[in-house]
């Protein structure tokens, strides 16, 4: 099965790279909180 690309929602791998030694301010977490937000 081919994963499904939609710009407005980014993969996790998309996201940069913390830098090395700073600290974090905050995480985000996320689920998807209604049916069509998730990919077949």
């Amino acid at each position: 099965m081919a994963l499904s690309h939609d710009p407005l929602w980014p993969r996790a791998g998309d996201w940069p790279a913390p830098a090395e030694g700073e600290p974090w301010d905050a995480v985000v977490l996320g689920a998807p909180a209604w049916r069509t937000s998730l990919s077949p």
